[in-house]
């Protein structure tokens, strides 16, 4: 490239450049060559590497290329396959784009990014558009597009969970009062990434807007906030309940649109027991809770958390000792989970199966448990890298009651794991994964340490997540002799 430069140096001047580096020279000689405007012509497309003719057309506003586009298109650092109809930028040339994308202002900048935006939009993309409107800050274009099937994607490489404390927090009151369902849509992100703060504030806001009975489908509106609502007491179920039967005379027989059975249901936690047994005694009261919890929460939402009461009873009789109702209520849990799609319920319920196998010394039942795990693929996901996540949880759950250690995924092993875009629901089940790997590798005065940071107040106010904490801490205390 540097000796291409200097032919083009001495071409132009008769002489070679001295002093000069590669993107100096780039600049001095092709650049600067540019029209003004062949230079925001390309600077239009500078959000892509690769660009298509038709991709060109949508952002240029034309059905064809017009003569000064042509031009600057036959750029020796622009290469066009004939096969593909694609130009690829080069990326030393896409680097000069770039800054001086920057040089000519924001106002420029939100154009080139809304257009690129709604392109892809256009193109049937809306994961793809969010993540430029993101990127313009354009509250208007982001809640134009219905946010329910994308608040457990990615958006310019951050889960939606994350950007979603911004957007409430940021997005002009009169946006937001002209797009309650995609704010709505926002307040789930928030609990799905433990925002509560964030989601108390802006329930409180959507409300006030609610109290106005102009606003169109205001009753569909509030029968929404009733169903976000009823989270406030999580997981309290027979509270919970009871604002869903608020919720579902406002719903007048529609289903949700905020949240939708696709997403992960209870924050991609498979242990119910582990978060809505709450008093020592009351399991049995608790069960019956949670089958007129899900009948209603599963209606209301088209599906979501169907089977989750199964999944409990059957967690309860397994560790009651029962395996044969435990086995029965995993079948049933199993059989409504895959009729709905729900992914975290059949999950749930292979684990048992497996467990049960295994306490029965059945290798083949063992071995089917985990095989069907896979089959969980077939399962509609707007994000499958959490649900294989969880099978990996899952799998060294397992592993670690059989001891295979080196089995165990890698990640798992890792002192932080806050980088794998995991859902913060989904770190009680991480950490007894954590605990019992550092327990069979005989680290155990480093999970007392451990114990000390994880939030075990939190921690004490479900006895069954308790329980099993205290059992392993109390494994760690008497190997190192300590035992009062």
């Amino acid at each position: 490239i540097a000796v291409c430069f200097q032919l083009y140096a001495y071409i132009d001047k008769g002489c070679i450049a001295k002093g000069l580096d590669i993107m100096d020279l780039m600049e001095e000689l092709i650049w600067n060559k540019l029209s003004e405007e062949q230079q925001g012509f390309l600077l239009a497309l500078s959000y892509f590497k690769i660009v298509s003719i038709q991709q060109i057309y949508a952002l240029s506003e034309f059905n064809t290329l017009l003569e000064y586009e042509k031009e600057a298109l036959l750029n020796p650092f622009i290469r066009y396959n004939e096969i593909e109809k694609q130009y690829e930028f080069h990326e030393l040339f896409l680097e000069i784009l770039i800054s001086k994308r920057k040089s000519y202002g924001e106002e420029f900048e939100r154009k080139c990014l809304t257009t690129a935006g709604s392109y892809y939009l256009s193109m049937g993309k809306p994961d793809e558009a969010l993540s430029y409107f993101w990127k313009a800050k354009d509250f208007d274009l982001m809640l134009s597009l219905d946010l329910g099937s994308l608040i457990l994607g990615y958006v310019d490489g951050k889960p939606f969970w994350e950007i979603a404390p911004y957007i409430a927090n940021n997005c002009p009151s009169d946006i937001k009062k002209a797009n309650i369902l995609q704010m709505l849509q926002i307040a789930w992100a928030l609990l799905l990434g433990n925002h509560i703060n964030d989601f108390k504030k802006l329930m409180n806001e959507i409300e006030d807007f609610l109290e106005n009975d102009n606003i169109s489908n205001v009753k569909y509106l509030r029968a929404e906030w009733k169903l976000l609502f009823s989270y406030t007491y999580y997981p309290r179920l027979i509270e919970m309940t009871e604002i869903l039967k608020e919720a579902e005379i406002l719903f007048e027989g529609k289903n949700s649109r905020v949240i939708l059975p696709n997403v992960p249901w209870n924050f991609c936690n498979y242990c119910p027991l582990a978060i809505f047994h709450l008093v020592s005694g009351d399991a049995d009261k608790e069960a019956e809770a949670m089958d007129d919890y899900i009948a209603l929460y599963s209606k209301l939402t088209n599906g979501h958390g169907s089977g989750a009461d199964a999944l409990f009873r059957s967690e309860l009789s397994f560790y009651r000792g029962d395996l044969n109702k435990a086995e029965a209520y995993a079948y049933k849990a199993v059989y409504i989970a895959q009729s709905n799609k729900q992914s975290i319920v059949y999950l749930g319920a292979t684990l048992h199966l497996a467990e049960i196998a295994l306490e029965r010394e059945d290798s083949t039942g063992w071995q089917n448990a985990m095989n069907s795990m896979g089959n969980i693929t077939s399962f509609d996901s707007p994000n499958t890298s959490l649900i294989y996540y969880v099978i990996d949880i899952l799998r060294g759950t397992l592993l670690n009651e059989l001891k295979q250690l080196e089995k165990v995924s890698d990640w798992l092993k890792e002192d932080d794991y806050t980088s794998h875009g995991l859902l913060p629901g989904m770190a009680l089940n991480v950490d007894f994964v954590k605990l019992n790997y550092l327990m069979h590798k005989g680290m155990h005065t480093k999970i007392i340490g451990i114990s000390e940071i994880l939030n075990l107040e939190e921690v004490k106010r479900h006895p069954f997540s308790y329980m099993l904490a205290a059992f392993v801490l109390a494994k760690c205390h008497l190997a190192i002799g300590e035992k009062a």
